[in-house]
């Protein structure tokens, strides 16, 4: 089920575990409806081979695109547009670049506090921040363009011009 995408948490095995018992007439020591926590254990010793994850979510089409059929044929795609101008003896021309969202506000981490205390909480920044867009961009041999980072607009831009000429200037200034 993990390999699909779909992994079963602690209490759907032991739930299947006092479902298929049941069924199957036999005696048992579960109490309510699903098994305890050392039948868990004990499975776990059984089947050395399954640990207990943290899945990452991702969507659907992440998960599609990245099989190795996907990936086979956009390598073989990148392989082909890279021979053409004969770039693979050219790695200062070939750049790979990768965005990510960072935070102005922290996000705290789990803290002590006084048992019955109902509210606790920790001084931040704000309590809804906006993120900022963090460009890094490398080349094949290792050259390291400096990060770009974007911060949210204060207003709308008018017209679209400004950001293509922007785009411009920043790709004239890499090649």
């Amino acid at each position: 089920m993990a390999d699909m995408g779909y992994g079963v948490n602690r209490e759907t095995v032991t739930r299947i575990a006092y479902t298929i018992v049941e069924k199957n007439g036999r005696k048992h020591l579960f109490t309510g409806e699903s098994a305890g926590r050392s039948w868990f254990k004990g499975f776990q010793r059984r089947h050395p081979e399954l640990t207990i994850r943290t899945p990452l979510s991702l969507s659907y089409n992440r998960v599609v695109s990245a099989s190795p059929d996907v990936a086979s044929e956009l390598f073989g795609k990148v392989g082909a547009f890279y021979g053409r101008p004969n770039l693979f003896s050219k790695p200062n021309q070939i750049y790979n670049t990768d965005e990510t969202g960072v935070s102005v506000v922290h996000r705290p981490g789990r803290v002590i506090a006084q048992v019955g205390r109902q509210t606790v909480y920790s001084i931040s920044s704000a309590e809804r921040g906006k993120l900022h867009t963090v460009l890094a961009c490398v080349s094949a041999s290792g050259h390291v363009l400096p990060p770009l980072m974007m911060h949210p607009r204060k207003r709308a831009v008018p017209d679209t011009c400004k950001m293509e000429s922007f785009l411009i200037h920043c790709f004239e200034l890499v090649t």
